[in-house]
């Protein structure tokens, strides 16, 4: 009984991880854009927030589907708790962006 649990939980998370690699791409792009615009000499330098914000919303979709959380499409799921990690992460920016520049 509890590999058939297991299986289901795996089988939701491969379905949000889709949605986690679909809005990683195109985060990477964005902040290779950025990174480009703002002149600097980091190359890597929109990876890192990537990896941070695909962790981070995988621990929190992990938590959601081991308590038994349904979701009715676990791919949109996936994109929009990244979208959510990532206003979360870009509104602490401006708030520290003000904060350093008043």
């Amino acid at each position: 009984m509890g590999n058939l649990v297991d299986d289901y939980q795996k089988e939701k998370w491969k379905k949000a991880r889709i949605g986690l690699i679909i809005f990683g791409v195109i985060h990477f792009f964005l902040e290779a854009i950025l990174t480009e615009t703002a002149g600097s000499s980091i190359a890597s330098g929109g990876a890192a927030p990537v990896v941070v914000n695909f962790f981070i919303s995988r621990w929190f979709i992990k938590d959601q589907i081991s308590k038994g959380k349904e979701f009715k499409n676990m791919i949109v799921t996936g994109l929009s708790v990244s979208l959510v990690v990532f206003a979360i992460r870009l509104f602490l920016g401006f708030i520290l962006m003000y904060i350093l520049l008043k």
